[in-house]
C-alpha cells in the first residue's frame, strides 16, 4: 500500500502534494497556518524537493526535518572533516 501510495503522489500535481502536506508541517509546529507569501514559496520548494519520496503527507515533517532546524549536532567524524583546509573554499 505504501508503493501505491507512493506511486500516486509522484504522479500527482505538486500543488495537491502541497495542500496534502503543509497541514501535517503547521500541525508539527514547523510553520505558521499565516505565511507570508515568500515563506510560503520556501514551503513550496523544500516540498518539491521531496515529492517523489512521499508515501503520505505526515512523511514530510521527518524529510525536511534539516530545513527547520536551528541547530546542527555534528558527531566527531563530521568536525574532523570540517576542519580541514579546504573547507572554507568549498
Amino acid at each position: 500500500m505504501k508503493w501505491l501510495n507512493n506511486e500516486y503522489i509522484k504522479a500527482a500535481d505538486l500543488g495537491d502534494v502541497i495542500e496534502l502536506a503543509v497541514p501535517h508541517l503547521v500541525e508539527a509546529g514547523k510553520l505558521s497556518a499565516n505565511m507570508d507569501a515568500a515563506t510560503k514559496e520556501w514551503v513550496e520548494k523544500v516540498i518539491a524537493l521531496y515529492k517523489d519520496q512521499l508515501r503520505n503527507g505526515a512523511e514530510i515533517v521527518e524529510l525536511t526535518d534539516m530545513f527547520f532546524n536551528k541547530e546542527n549536532a555534528f558527531d566527531e567524524g563530521a568536525m574532523d572533516v570540517l576542519q580541514e583546509e579546504q573547507v572554507p573554499e568549498v
